[in-house]
């Protein structure tokens, strides 16, 4: 038996003799990733070179936490972080699952989404493929805030004062495409300008998140609400169960602008006699001109208006959605 000793006198200890009883199982882990080959085993009294006892696997009581789906590959094991790679790499018997947003064959539906698959490596950009339709060829890749609030906001409007914001959008591009209005999107807030077309909105979520500050990604108004557009009527926007934070104002978006269609520099959709969006250079749900449009506003300034006052600017402004 295996008690270092040599019970039958055949001048053979444990392990030496091929006669030894009440082995333990050990099982191969020929990669040295402290994962197990369950088709692989062995019995002796001492570990073998090259394997380990099943208890030593972090056994969770589920089969996939405790067996190496590939004992060849120390990346692969129980423990890995799932890469979009076609390869099951955390041997849950599911390829890429986990590797939500991280390349465009992994795009996901939302950032809230990336979240909830516990893909999320923090602030910054992801792929993401709102429709979900498994057709990833109309992906694109957005700015996801994983931190704040919860975690999981995509970032559909941005405007950034230092940031040159480029010409006017059409009402196409400002429905359908995603617009980096200046700079480069990047991991920085602070490089570019965003507006993200708004047919790609109810995909991403109805809890809106409307804030601005002196510095991206500070805030110093800041609001929520559930919103909705109104696709069958040019976008119509509508704003409802108003959260203001701290001693923040309600924006002008919902005091003044809530209820009113997109306008766009070639779709007119505002009260005013002229064009606002065309006036100012931005599209926008003008009610009449320029009060809380993130894109400037009174003397025909980049700052992002909050309230209905010409003086109520700050150098950011942003939306986000949930």
């Amino acid at each position: 038996v295996c008690d270092d000793i040599d019970n039958d006198c055949d001048d053979a200890i444990d392990d030496e003799d091929e006669d030894v009883t009440e082995t333990s199982i050990w099982y191969a882990d020929d990669d040295g990733d402290g994962f197990a080959d369950e088709e692989t085993e062995a019995n002796a009294c001492e570990a073998p070179s090259g394997y380990i006892a099943v208890s030593e696997s972090e056994d969770t009581g589920d089969d996939w936490a405790t067996w190496d789906c590939d004992d060849g590959d120390e990346a692969i094991n129980p423990d890995a972080i799932e890469q979009c790679d076609g390869i099951d790499n955390d041997c849950d018997g599911d390829a890429d699952v986990g590797a939500a947003g991280a390349e465009v064959d992994c795009a996901a539906i939302s950032c809230l989404a990336i979240l909830d698959a516990g893909a999320s490596t923090g602030d910054g950009v992801y792929w993401l493929d709102p429709d979900g339709d498994g057709d990833t060829s109309d992906a694109w890749q957005g700015y996801c805030d994983m931190t704040n609030d919860g975690g999981g906001w995509t970032l559909v409007i941005q405007n950034n004062v230092d940031v040159a914001t480029p010409d006017n959008l059409t009402w196409s591009e400002a429905v359908w495409d995603i617009n980096e209005r200046g700079g480069s999107l990047s991991d920085d807030l602070e490089d570019f300008d965003l507006w993200v077309g708004v047919s790609e909105w109810a995909d991403l979520g109805t809890d809106a998140r409307l804030e601005m500050g002196v510095t991206a990604g500070i805030y110093t108004e800041q609001a929520f609400y559930t919103l909705s557009l109104d696709a069958s009527n040019d976008y119509t926007i509508n704003l409802t169960d108003e959260s203001l934070t701290g001693s923040s104002s309600a924006p002008a978006l919902y005091t003044w602008h809530d209820g009113s269609p997109l306008s766009t520099m070639d779709v007119d959709n505002d009260l005013y006699d002229g064009n606002c969006a065309e006036l100012y250079g931005h599209p926008w749900w003008y009610k009449n001109c320029w009060y809380g449009c993130f894109w400037g506003g009174s003397g025909y300034s980049d700052y992002a208006y909050w309230g209905e006052n010409y003086t109520d600017t700050y150098d950011w402004g942003a939306i986000w959605l949930q």
